[in-house]
């Protein structure tokens, strides 16, 4: 690839900056190499993951890239956890959706928080976001959620 067809964005993964590369093919797919360690163990420092910027539909554990809320000159890739009209809240480190406790998998024991908070209601056409590793992890948590014209891309193989 052209070094003039890929272009650098800092993502912030969690509590760490990380550095995604995208790479442009032909068939819409992108490269994104990850440089920190807010979604371990699903993506790790130094993995890398295909995305695709054609994508019709989103859902609940979906890992998409999307324009950080603060400054949109930086990107991040996260989880989708929280949906449009969605009722969420955290008690000692475990997301309940609508009442029910989530079945989050992708968490290690080790990377969970103890943090309790909510609930709020999510609105029409935003997004809740959170880091696999819940203790270092800068997400919806902090500065809110995510609008869905600020998802860019959804990782497709991890």
């Amino acid at each position: 690839m052209r070094a003039d067809t890929a272009m650098k964005l800092r993502a912030a993964i969690g509590g760490s900056l990380a550095m995604v590369l995208i790479a442009a093919g032909g068939c819409g797919a992108l490269r994104v190499d990850i440089v920190g360690e807010s979604m371990a163990p699903t993506l790790k420092n130094g993995d890398s993951a295909v995305a695709t910027r054609s994508f019709t539909g989103i859902a609940r554990g979906d890992i998409v890239g999307f324009r950080y809320p603060k400054d949109e000159s930086k990107s991040f890739v996260q989880r989708i956890v929280g949906l449009p009209g969605d009722r969420i809240e955290m008690i000692d480190g475990r997301v309940v959706i609508n009442g029910s406790l989530l079945d989050e998998p992708y968490v290690a024991e080790s990377n969970r928080s103890q943090d309790s908070w909510g609930p709020i209601t999510i609105a029409k056409d935003q997004y809740f976001m959170m880091g696999d590793n819940r203790r270092n992890s800068s997400d919806s948590r902090s500065w809110g959620v995510v609008g869905r014209a600020a998802i860019w891309a959804k990782l497709i193989i991890q």
